[in-house]
């Protein structure tokens, strides 16, 4: 089973915001990576979650506004740049 999102993304001191409709098996927490394919399915970039809104299941509203469990802000990271501060590498 999966979620839908929104993933909204922006390059770091960009001002180019795109947003994604994505299926993750659950919605992405703060601080975690996230890869999306933005211009060919050839190549991944790399995002790091900055902010996630869940969105309630609320039978009052019509069905459409079901469709998403959350709206996800992410921003580009160099990941190699990203792991190298991990220590992973030493």
């Amino acid at each position: 089973m999966t979620v839908k999102v929104i993933v909204k993304t922006r390059e770091p001191g960009g001002i180019h915001e795109l947003a994604h409709e994505c299926e993750f098996t659950r919605v992405p927490t703060v601080g975690e990576h996230i890869w999306l394919p933005l211009y060919s399915d050839l190549i991944e970039y790399c995002f790091k979650v900055v902010y996630v809104a869940h969105k309630p299941f609320v039978t009052i509203f019509p069905k459409v506004h079901h469709e998403y469990s959350a709206h996800i802000y992410a921003v580009q990271e160099d990941v190699n740049e990203s792991i190298k501060t991990t220590g992973f590498y030493s």
